[in-house]
């Protein structure tokens, strides 16, 4: 599954496996926006290595797990969030399990008081 692919990702974040009846053509990802560029990439690189379609929809990590947790037919749940992940998870219940993908850091950069 798509999880696999996710691991490998260089960004701060949890991803959850919503889904245990997935039909196995089609996986249905839910992900934090900024996610989107690197998401877009890897889902076009699993679906020509496996064959597998890879519908992707992107929001903010607290809207899409309100959407988890009212039933979305998601697959994965890929996070911002890792409390949201793991809250998620628990509202899925069943099979699905948690995975912390990355770990990062936050910077902050400002212009100096001279800077124009």
């Amino acid at each position: 599954m798509l999880v696999a692919v996710l691991t490998a990702m260089v960004m701060v974040g949890s991803v959850v496996g919503c889904s245990d009846d997935a039909s196995g053509s089609e996986v249905v990802v839910a992900a934090a926006a900024d996610l989107r560029g690197a998401f877009g990439e890897l889902a076009m690189m699993h679906e020509e290595a496996t064959g597998v379609r890879v519908t992707l929809t992107f929001g903010s990590s607290g809207l899409l797990a309100q959407q988890v947790r009212r039933g979305a037919p998601f697959d994965v749940f890929a996070s911002a969030d890792a409390e949201l992940a793991r809250q998620a998870g628990a509202w899925v219940g069943g099979d699905s399990r948690v995975l912390d993908y990355a770990v990062g850091r936050l910077a902050v950069v400002g212009l100096g008081p001279d800077a124009s």
